[in-house]
């Protein structure tokens, strides 16, 4: 039986673990390996606990047996605040298909209280897009370049309507 529950601090490390898993996974052959392979969870968890409690931000996880199998952050959009956005959504690759990502998105959704809700999504990550766009998401024509430590990802940007 799956949980959803709101993270807290104490579920950052096998959160980030799982975060560092999925993004490898996800983003094998749209970004180099050496890239990938070299990204370091305690960088990472650094930056998790710099987020995590600000206000305007919430994570979620889904959990099966105990298990932290995906989690989703969400919160005011960054850029406008008149909007939603959910900032991340990874689902444990091993666990994908099974309604996962479906359970946490309808819970982000749901608590973002009807709102128009954006996101961003790698152009080049194809079996993300069409999770977005079966739910429900719509690409809206904007875009840019997510860059961080010498990579640049050009990005899409999706709008669910309120």
């Amino acid at each position: 039986m799956m949980i959803i529950r709101d993270a807290t601090p104490e579920d950052l490390p096998a959160t980030v673990d799982l975060h560092v898993r999925t993004w490898q996974a996800a983003y094998r052959g749209l970004v180099p390996d050496a890239y990938l392979d070299a990204i370091d969870p305690a960088e990472w968890l650094a930056v998790q606990r710099g987020i995590i409690g600000t206000p305007g931000r919430y994570r979620i996880l889904a959990l099966i047996d105990r298990e932290i199998v995906g989690f989703a952050s969400f919160g005011d959009d960054r850029e406008d605040p008149t909007v939603a956005e959910v900032y991340a959504i990874y689902v444990d690759p091993a666990r994908q298909g099974h309604g996962v990502g479906r359970a946490l998105m309808d819970e982000a959704v749901s608590r973002l209280a009807g709102r128009a809700t954006r996101l961003w999504c790698a152009e080049g990550n194809a079996a993300t897009r069409r999770f977005y766009e079966r739910y429900g998401f719509v690409a809206d024509g904007a875009t840019k370049v997510f860059d961080r430590d010498g990579l640049s990802l050009p990005t899409l940007r999706y709008t669910l309507p309120a």
